[in-house]
């Protein structure tokens, strides 16, 4: 008995995600925000900013599987959590940078 020849050769055209890839996605989103969180406790914000930002992208994600309605609220709000990270983050580079039209205001002031 030869083992089957050609039988399972054919693939579906999409195939299922492992029930560990969502948790494996969730897990590498907590990381990046603890990463993202520590980098900017060390000021490393451009690092910071793209932690946060692929951590949020993680999220948004998962909110593509099938999930249950408390499933996708949880991820949503830690989605958003992520997202209004990025903007502490860019407010704070905008600052150091002279926020732009503050920059003009100091240079006309005698």
């Amino acid at each position: 008995g030869g083992g089957g020849g050609g039988e399972g050769q054919e693939r579906p055209a999409r195939a299922p995600v492992p029930a560990a890839a969502p948790n494996l996605i969730y897990s590498h989103a907590v990381l990046c925000g603890k990463e993202g969180a520590a980098k900017l406790a060390l000021g490393q914000l451009d690092g910071a900013k793209s932690l946060f930002k692929s951590g949020g992208l993680l999220l948004e994600a998962l909110l593509m599987e099938d999930l249950t309605e408390g499933d996708r609220r949880a991820l949503a709000q830690r989605r958003d959590v992520f997202a209004g990270k990025v903007r502490e983050v860019e407010e704070a580079i905008f600052r150091l940078v002279g926020g732009g039209m503050g920059m003009e205001v100091a240079v006309v002031r005698p």
